[in-house]
Order: C-alpha cells, then structure tokens, then sequence
C-alpha cells in the first residue's frame, strides 16, 4: 500500500495559526480571570499605597486608620514664652 502526499497544504498553515491564537486567547482569557478572582492586581498595589498614604496624612509608615493617633500635631507638648530660666 503505497500512501501518496497531498500536494494542497495550502491552508495548513492559516488552520495552524488559527488553532495558536485560539490556545493563547483562551490562556489569557484564563488568567485575567484568575487575576479578576483573586484581587492579585488590588492587592499588588493597595497594600502599599496604604503605606504610602499613611506617611502622607500622618507622617508615619502605616494605615492611616491606625496612625492618625501617632500624628505629630497630636502630641502633648507644653511650650512657654517666657523660656526655662523664668
């Protein structure tokens, strides 16, 4: 049995491209789904702007809902105008 070669592979190429952008499609599709699911992205840059955002409201690396306490225009400080030596 003697197999003879197709010489029309004319469109093999287009159907194999076809199929490689089906497969990466689907793969990023997948993993912006993943991404989507999971927050990674909101966590990724959240939790460091919430550092960020500390040191900005109140000068202290931090969430600013737990530094706000920790500001330096919040501490107890006693000056006078007539100096130590009166």
């Amino acid at each position: 049995m003697k197999l003879t070669h197709i010489n029309n592979e004319s469109g093999q190429v287009a159907i194999e491209y076809i199929l490689l952008m089906v497969v990466v499609l689907g793969a990023f599709l997948g993993a912006r789904n993943l991404l989507i699911s999971t927050n990674a992205v909101g966590n990724f840059v959240q939790k460091p702007w919430q550092l960020v955002a500390g040191m900005i409201e109140t000068g202290v690396w931090g969430e600013p809902k737990k530094t706000r306490a920790q500001h330096p225009g919040l501490l107890s400080r006693h000056r006078s105008f007539k100096g130590d030596g009166e």
